[in-house]
């Protein structure tokens, strides 16, 4: 009899969904349940499709199986049940890595939660934390400098995003067990956590240093680099109540600064534009109601390198721009950011053309141009 026609008959009457139970417990049943890949396979994208439906109906059968059971008990009984799959867990990284293993753990798992109140899904995280050691292993990364304990680091980022954040597409989802991963630190961690799970890495190492001292080529390498982080951080934003508004932004000024160096400016501007205008609006009027007339010219000569560079329109910046004219109060005050808009200007044009790198330094004229631009569009807002 099929997984599936256990699962069923589970629900079917209590006597049956006895029966199904004390054969669950029994070797034979272990022995049944457990996955395996399909005979006669070689091609790795059908093995793996096979394992993740097999956890998942695996999840449905446990999760009808105990509907009966309180919270506590159900997840004693399902961390003892995974324990007896030891077999399918050793079979499984042999033929698709440790990182595919724990993705079809986290199927089963979050097929097991799918329903459950935020106060169960809550408890069920403590569980899996208190069996898995996570909590340690996290301490111990947050409490390090980056790069400290890079195989720590790849291990814990590859366990928070395969049994936790990847198995959903849906953000509000993906927002309760970001809040789950981080609100238990500091600010400063979490943003050091965000960093690991969805910052740049390579097979080896989290990449902790890369946004410090290289900036993306093209605007794919600037997705692989940012677009997760951005994600990550629109979905703190948007998804979920845990974090304020001034949190998020703090976030992400600690982002900036999470390796010994801070990031270059180009970068900076880069994850912003990816994060969005509400982010990007907030995040340089806060700079605007706090007089950081300096930084924030050198923010907007980097938005303009990066808008040459991966070919988006100026009116993004223009609005943009508009729209944080609107928050200063004064005329005063937005005549003084144009002015460091017109000076860091010079400064970023003359860096780039120092840089060699002939096929943008072919772009400064264009850069020029939306400088212009942006002060005529953005002239006429100073006097309102």
């Amino acid at each position: 009899m099929k997984v599936e026609d256990l699962s069923i008959l589970t629900i079917t009457s209590k006597l049956m969904r006895n029966t199904v139970e004390q054969y669950r417990t029994t070797r034979k049943g272990i022995t049944r349940l457990t996955p395996a890949a399909p005979s006669s396979v070689n091609d790795v994208t059908l093995i793996q499709n096979s394992y993740i439906k097999q956890f998942r109906v695996l999840g449905l059968f446990m999760k009808r199986s105990t509907c009966l059971y309180t919270t506590r008990d159900r997840l004693k009984i399902y961390e003892l049940f995974l324990h007896k799959l030891d077999s399918a867990r050793i079979e499984l990284c042999r033929l698709c890595g440790k990182g595919f293993a724990l993705y079809c753990y986290g199927r089963f798992i979050s097929t097991v939660l799918a329903g459950w109140d935020n106060q169960e899904c809550s408890r069920a995280f403590s569980s899996i934390h208190a069996s898995s050691a996570v909590t340690k292993n996290t301490d111990t990364v947050l409490r390090s400098f980056c790069g400290q304990h890079p195989r720590s680091e790849k291990n814990l980022r590859t366990f928070l995003r395969k049994v936790f954040l990847d198995q959903y597409a849906n953000l509000t989802d993906r927002g309760f067990w970001l809040s789950k991963i981080l609100k238990p630190w500091p600010m400063v961690h979490q943003a050091k956590l965000l960093y690991l799970m969805y910052g740049p890495v390579c097979e080896e190492a989290i990449l902790w240093d890369l946004l410090s001292y290289t900036t993306p080529a093209s605007l794919g390498q600037a997705i692989r680099y940012q677009h997760d982080l951005a994600e990550a951080i629109q979905i703190m934003y948007a998804r979920t109540s845990d974090w304020t508004e001034d949190d998020v932004l703090s976030i992400v000024d600690e982002l900036t600064s999470v390796a010994e160096s801070d990031w270059l400016a180009e970068n900076l501007a880069s994850l912003l534009l990816f994060c969005g205008n509400t982010i990007t609006v907030k995040y340089m009027g806060s700079r605007a109601i706090n007089g950081r007339m300096h930084e924030l010219g050198n923010l907007v000569a980097s938005f303009s390198v990066v808008i040459t560079k991966f070919g988006y329109s100026t009116s993004w910046l223009i609005d943009v721009m508009q729209q944080v004219l609107e928050i200063m109060d004064n005329a005063k005050d937005r005549l003084s950011f144009l002015s460091h808009i017109s000076s860091t200007f010079k400064e970023v044009l003359t860096e780039v053309a120092d840089s060699g790198d002939v096929c943008f330094v072919s772009n400064v004229r264009l850069c020029l141009q939306i400088a212009n631009e942006i002060r005529s569009s953005c002239l006429c807002w100073t006097h309102r």
